[in-house]
C-alpha cells in the first residue's frame, strides 16, 4: 500500500523557473513557447510597477503543479497620489490536483507574502461562477455592472480588412471628425488625452500614463486596433481594441477595452467605426463610468447593453471586480473605502487588457 501523497510545496518564482513555467502554462496561454515565454517576460519581468515576486509556484516533487500570479497596477487619485494594489492572474493548477486544497494554499500565501510588504488589497477582475465561493471567503465585491454587446448575427469580420490603409479617408458620422485607423499605438496620444479625464475626489482609476501605455500595448499574446479621431488635424479621441491570437472565425470576442473623447459625438462616432471594422463576429465593452448621454447612445450605434439582475446564477458573466484585505489597513486610511464601488473608475481596465 502506498503512503499519503506528500503535500505540494510552494515557492516564489525565480529566473531558473522559467523553462518550468511556460511548459506549465500551455494549460491557460495558447500562444506556444516562444509566445508564452514572451508573455511570461511581458507580464511579470517588464511591469513597470512589480517583478515576479508575487508569481507562486507549488510543485509536486520536482513537477510544477499550480501556479497563480499578481501583476503590478497602478491606482491613481486625484492630486496625483498613486498606490500599487496587484491583481490576480494567470491561476492554474495540474489536473490531477483540482478539486483539491491546492489553489487555495497557493492564494494563502500570496496573500502573506502581501501583508509582509504592506499591500492592503488583493484585487481580481476575473469573473465566473468561482466569485460566489470567494466571497464567501471574505472578498469583497465591486459589481457586477453591465455589459455592452454588438453580436453580427453570424457576419465575421476579418483582421485583415481593418482600414489602415485609407488614412484620413473614414469620417464620424455625428461629429464630421476624421478618423484615422492603426494598428500601431501613439502612446503620447493616447496618454495625453486620457489626462483630460477628471477624476472625482474619493475616487480611484488606473494609471494611464505614457510608462504604462507604452507597457500594456507589447502584450505579445493579442491583436491590437486603433482609432484616432482628429479635428484641424489635431487628436480629440481615440479608442483601443484588443482580440486574441484566436482566429477571427472563432467566438472568442474582440473587446473595446479603452475609448476616450472630448465630445460625446466624437465617443459615438469612434464606437461606430470600430463595430463597423473590428475583427471577429462579437464586439464587447464595459458599460461602467460612462456618462448618461453616451450610455444612452450605445444602442444608436448597434450595442446591447446588458444589465446586472442581481441574481449570481444570472450575473456570473458580467464583468466586476473582487478585493481581498490582505489585514495591514489602517481603517482610517483612506484606502479602507475601495471597498465601495463609488470609490472606483474602471475605465480602461477591462479584464482581456491583461489577458
Amino acid at each position: 500500500m502506498s503512503g499519503a501523497r506528500s503535500p505540494c510545496r510552494i515557492t516564489a518564482y525565480r529566473p531558473g523557473d522559467r523553462d518550468a513555467v511556460v511548459h506549465f502554462q500551455r494549460l491557460l496561454w495558447n500562444g506556444g513557447p516562444s509566445l508564452n515565454a514572451a508573455y511570461l517576460d511581458w507580464k511579470y519581468g517588464r511591469n513597470p510597477y512589480l517583478d515576479h515576486r508575487y508569481l507562486m509556484l507549488a510543485w509536486d516533487g520536482d513537477e510544477l503543479a499550480g501556479m497563480v500570479g499578481a501583476f503590478g497596477a497602478c491606482w491613481e487619485a486625484n492630486g496625483g497620489d498613486r498606490v500599487v494594489l496587484p491583481c490576480l492572474a494567470d491561476a492554474v493548477v495540474a489536473p490531477d490536483q483540482r478539486g483539491g486544497p491546492l489553489f487555495g494554499r497557493m492564494l494563502d500565501e500570496l496573500v502573506a507574502r502581501l501583508r509582509a510588504d504592506g499591500i492592503p488589497w488583493l484585487l481580481d477582475f476575473g469573473n465566473g461562477l468561482a466569485v460566489p465561493a470567494l466571497l464567501m471567503q471574505g472578498w469583497k465585491a465591486i459589481g457586477p455592472w453591465p455589459l455592452a454587446s454588438a453580436r453580427r448575427g453570424g457576419r465575421v469580420v476579418d483582421a485583415r480588412s481593418w482600414p489602415e490603409a485609407e488614412g484620413g479617408g473614414l469620417q464620424g458620422s455625428r461629429s464630421g471628425v476624421s478618423i484615422r485607423a492603426s494598428r500601431a499605438p501613439h502612446p503620447p496620444t493616447i496618454a495625453a488625452l486620457a489626462a483630460e479625464v477628471p477624476l472625482p475626489d474619493g475616487v480611484r482609476r488606473h494609471v494611464r500614463d505614457l510608462e504604462y501605455i507604452t507597457w500594456w500595448h507589447q502584450n505579445p499574446l493579442a491583436r491590437y486596433f486603433y482609432l484616432t479621431a482628429e479635428a484641424e488635424g489635431a487628436p480629440c479621441g481615440y479608442l483601443v481594441g484588443h482580440r486574441s491570437l484566436d482566429p477571427d472565425d472563432h467566438p472568442t470576442p474582440t473587446t473595446i477595452l479603452d475609448c476616450e473623447a472630448r465630445s460625446d459625438e466624437v465617443w459615438l462616432d469612434l464606437l461606430e467605426t470600430a463595430l463597423t471594422h473590428l475583427p471577429g463576429s462579437t464586439v464587447l465593452l464595459w458599460a461602467r463610468d460612462i456618462s448618461p448621454g453616451r450610455r444612452g447612445g450605445l444602442g444608436s450605434v448597434g450595442f446591447e447593453v446588458k444589465e446586472p439582475t442581481g441574481q449570481v446564477t444570472r450575473d456570473w458573466q458580467l464583468p466586476s471586480l473582487i478585493l481581498r484585505s490582505t489585514g495591514v489597513l489602517d481603517p482610517s486610511s483612506p484606502l479602507a473605502a475601495l471597498d465601495s464601488p463609488a470609490a472606483w473608475d474602471l475605465r480602461a481596465v477591462c479584464g482581456r487588457s491583461w489577458r
